[in-house]
C-alpha cells in the first residue's frame, strides 16, 4: 500500500519515499496500522507463484504460473491495524520412490484487509508427464505437459473497485511442457515432439 503523500500517516513494512508518496512494502506477513488517518492508499498485491512439475528421463515438468495481482488506484483508510498475509511460493515437489513424474504445488493467496479484504490467487501448479496431466488454476494458470491442457486464470474472491492481472499457462503437446501464466500474459504452449519436444516459454510479468 502507498499512501498518496510524503509524510508517513501509517506504520508497517519497510517504508520509503518515491514521486510524492509514502510506500509501505511488506515482503512478509505483518500490520498496516494507519496511525493519522483517514487517508488515500493505492495499493497492490502480488501472491505466491505456483512451482513447476518434477520429471525425470524423456517425460517433461510444466512451469507454475505466478502468482495473481490485485491493483486499486485509491481508497480511502481509516485509523486502525490491518492485516497483511504474503503468501508463500509453491513448494518445491520431490519424485516419489519409483515414480517418474509429480505435479507441482499451488502457490499461496495474499491479502490485505482494509478493513474489506482483497485477495491475490496464488499461481496455479505445472504438470509433469507420461500420462496427460492438467495443470493447476490461480492467479496465473500453470503449464501443461504431455498433452495435458494449460491451468486457467481465476480469483477466489471479489475485490470491489480493483484490477486483477494474470493469465493461464500453455497447453501441452507431445512431451512439450508449456509454460505457466504470468501476470501480464500467457504461458507458451509446449512444441510437438516425442521425445525431444521443446518447452513453451513462461508469461511475461508486468
Amino acid at each position: 500500500a502507498s499512501e498518496v503523500t510524503d509524510i508517513a500517516k501509517a506504520t508497517g513494512g519497510s517504508i520509503s519515499f518515491y514521486g510524492g508518496k509514502t510506500i509501505h512494502t511488506f515482503i512478509n506477513s505483518g500490520v498496516f496500522n494507519v496511525t493519522s488517518g483517514p487517508i488515500t492508499a493505492e495499493m497492490m498485491i502480488v501472491a505466491g507463484g505456483g512451482s513447476g512439475g518434477a520429471a525425470q528421463g524423456s517425460w517433461a515438468g510444466a512451469g507454475g504460473g505466478a502468482g495473481g495481482v490485485v491493483y486499486h488506484p485509491g481508497i480511502s483508510v481509516a485509523d486502525g491495524p490491518y492485516a497483511v498475509t504474503i503468501g508463500a511460493g509453491g513448494v518445491s515437489v520431490q519424485l516419489k520412490q519409483g515414480g517418474n513424474y509429480q505435479n507441482g504445488a499451488n502457490g499461496s493467496n495474499s491479502s490485505v484487509a482494509l478493513p474489506t479484504t482483497y485477495t491475490a490467487s496464488g499461481g496455479g501448479f505445472g504438470g509433469a508427464g507420461p500420462s496427460p496431466t492438467d495443470a493447476g488454476p490461480g492467479g496465473s494458470g500453470g503449464g501443461g505437459t504431455y498433452n495435458g491442457t494449460k491451468g486457467v486464470s481465476q480469483q477466489p474472491a471479489s475485490n470491489p473497485g480493483a484490477s486483477e492481472y494474470g493469465y493461464a499457462g500453455g497447453d501441452g503437446k507431445d512431451r512439450g511442457a508449456a509454460g505457466g501464466g504470468g501476470a501480464g500474459g500467457a504461458g507458451q504452449d509446449g512444441g510437438p515432439g516425442n521425445p525431444n519436444a521443446p518447452a513453451g516459454h513462461g508469461g511475461q510479468g508486468i
